[in-house]
């Protein structure tokens, strides 16, 4: 069941700095020993991603909350060629042949007032080890103070960011673009309806625009491809 807190003023998303007069305060939640909260903020929004991931049913309660202070942004992670041997990719354009230099990743950026909808659940050690597996381009970062609707007892609450921060090309790379995957895009864009069309146009809104190129799967030609 995931629960909806739409009472809750936005001026909670100061309250770790002071308490204006008028101001709800942050209700606690209690986080049962032996699991730890993570907030979703891209595919796993999905319950049923997430159930397809851990490969079993999640049926603990979940919540609509929001991280305060960022936004979504669409990253480029150069992750194909940073493995050993690492793997080329190209995409094709009329006769000429482009090569990707990576592929956008949905991220999580800064923003001094921004404020972010997903998901929370509170899941295991071995169903967070199952997931930092699946998400292994990313690492869990720690979110507990900046989870608008809550103050948590008895455990953290994580979220996943991109190991890979973007890297400026110098003068000897080689030019190429970045793509976004459109299989990507459409995972993200189905998980954010999964909760609903207000869920899915505030997600739509604090989202950057992509700067990148979106390209189906089946127009990318691989060199070296692990799979």
């Amino acid at each position: 069941m995931t629960r909806r807190f739409p009472g809750v003023s936005v001026c909670v998303a100061i309250l770790f700095l002071s308490v204006p007069s008028g101001c709800t305060t942050r209700d606690t939640l209690e986080i049962p020993e032996g699991l730890t909260g993570l907030f979703a903020y891209g595919t796993l929004i999905s319950q049923t991603t997430l159930e397809r991931t851990l490969e079993h049913p999640y049926e603990r309660s979940s919540y609509e909350v929001h991280l305060i202070g960022y936004e979504r942004e669409w990253k480029c992670d150069p992750h194909w060629r940073s493995g050993d041997p690492p793997v080329y990719a190209h995409i094709l354009r009329g006769t000429d042949s482009v090569p990707v230099l990576g592929q956008a990743k949905f991220d999580r950026s800064p923003k001094e007032d921004g404020r972010i909808n997903g998901i929370l659940y509170l899941l295991t050690g071995e169903e967070l080890d199952s997931l930092d597996r699946w998400e292994r381009d990313y690492q869990r970062v720690e979110v507990t103070e900046e989870i608008e609707e809550f103050r948590f007892r008895g455990a953290k609450v994580y979220a996943y960011v991109l190991l890979r921060e973007p890297t400026p090309s110098s003068a000897e790379e080689e030019e190429g673009i970045c793509i976004l995957q459109k299989a990507i895009l459409d995972r993200i864009t189905s998980a954010c309806d999964s909760r609903g069309l207000a869920f899915r146009e505030e997600c739509d809104r604090t989202t950057r625009p992509s700067e990148y190129e979106i390209v189906p799967w089946e127009e990318i030609v691989f060199e070296n491809w692990p799979w």
